[in-house]
């Protein structure tokens, strides 16, 4: 149907945005995380952007405005709690019953992880170096489709995923510096895992939780769950010396402060001005555009097609990377050669394939979608062929 294809391509066109302002905000991030506490620029952004999306999640907005797309008008019967889309706005949305409680809870605690991860993964290496790490959503999105049998397996999907990850690796890697000397980037490339993981974590749980509500309600409470849990963490650890010294080693490049008995590159609790406008970028353009657009295409598409387009934010950091030097500002920054950009074929290529396979998909019949929240379907066994996660 026109309709439905149309509803497609624009959930494509917002996945493409979403992960290149993702990219761009690799660079900012690290802008602005110089001399700067992550646990208190993580706390300060998962806050702000509550509030922007609980106001906005509070207002009567159409339900256009709100991410009320095809994947919610499906099963809707007279009566239910579900999305109204036949009016200007959407029915009550509290209050929670206990599954729909864990499976904000749990989107919530992936942003935490996914947030958190890159974050300090950035303050201990670079913004190039995280982005690199996105692609991998894709496949770990693909693989855990494939168990929870949410999807077909296919060679040419899984084609595109590959060749995309590999350009974007070439982008980062070659000719780069991988290892340092006491283990640092290896601590960083560990928080970007966690950091891939628990993202792909959310889209699979957004995906479940978007057959009751509208995104920009998912949004919202997937935020305010995660700003509790970092408010839980960061204040107590912000206080630690040692935690302190682990987010914020010793820098030549840096500020340094004095903390008990360690030499940290960050206040507890400063913020720099520097830090104000990474910080505004992070709310309105991360944590509201881009979750919000990413979480609305969630209910769009397969959900190996959510983070396919993470090819896309090595790209967009490299190049603003590049801009930023050649620019004589933020000299700092980590360059890339220009034979690495070369690397944007194979992603280019990776996506096209992706493409074609969605098409393909599109012709078959379809797989069943996960189960509404509290209903005698979700609450089989994991063992049954129709039923995807156990709620």
């Amino acid at each position: 149907e026109p309709e439905v294809s149309t509803s497609s391509l624009m959930a494509h066109c917002a996945l493409a945005l979403s992960q290149t302002l993702f990219g761009i905000g690799s660079v900012i991030g690290k802008v602005g995380l110089g001399g700067t506490n992550p646990l208190l620029f993580a706390l300060l952004r998962g806050a702000g952007a509550t509030a922007v999306l609980l106001t906005l999640n509070a207002l009567p907005l159409p339900a256009a405005w709100r991410g009320a797309g095809e994947a919610h008008r499906r099963d809707v019967k007279p009566g239910s709690r579900e999305i109204n889309h036949g009016s200007s706005t959407t029915e009550r949305r509290l209050p929670l019953t206990s599954h729909e409680a864990f499976l904000f809870l749990a989107c919530g605690t992936c942003l935490v992880f996914s947030q958190a991860g890159f974050l300090v993964g950035v303050k201990l290496s670079s913004g190039v170096l995280g982005s690199a790490w996105q692609p991998s959503q894709a496949l770990m999105t693909y693989a855990l489709a494939l168990v929870l049998r949410w999807e077909r397996f296919s060679w040419l999907g899984l084609s595109g995923i590959l060749l995309g990850t590999a350009g974007a690796i070439f982008m980062v890697t070659w000719r780069q510096q991988v290892l340092d000397k006491g283990g640092q980037l290896l601590l960083a490339n560990s928080l970007f895992f966690i950091n891939c993981l628990a993202t792909s974590g959310y889209v699979l749980f957004a995906k479940v939780a978007l057959r009751r509500y509208d995104s920009l309600t998912v949004t919202a409470f997937a935020n305010a769950a995660a700003s509790l849990l970092v408010a839980a963490v960061a204040f107590p650890l912000s206080k630690s010396c040692s935690a302190l010294h682990f987010v914020c080693p010793q820098s030549i490049t840096e500020m340094q402060w004095r903390c008990g008995d360690y030499v940290v590159s960050c206040s507890p609790w400063g913020l720099p001005q520097h830090a104000l406008g990474p910080l505004a970028y992070m709310v309105f353009g991360q944590s509201v555009a881009c979750y919000f657009l990413m979480t609305w295409a969630t209910g769009q598409t397969r959900a190996s097609n959510i983070l396919v387009y993470s090819a896309l934010n090595p790209a967009a950091a490299a190049a603003l990377t590049a801009l930023l030097v050649n620019s004589n500002h933020f000299v700092y920054l980590q360059q890339m050669p220009i034979t690495n950009s070369l690397g944007t074929l194979a992603i280019l290529g990776g996506l096209a394939l992706v493409l074609i396979d969605d098409h393909s998909q599109a012709l078959m019949p379809a797989l069943p979608t996960p189960a509404p929240l509290g209903s005698s379907r979700a609450k089989k066994k994991l063992s049954d062929p129709e039923i995807t996660l156990p709620f």
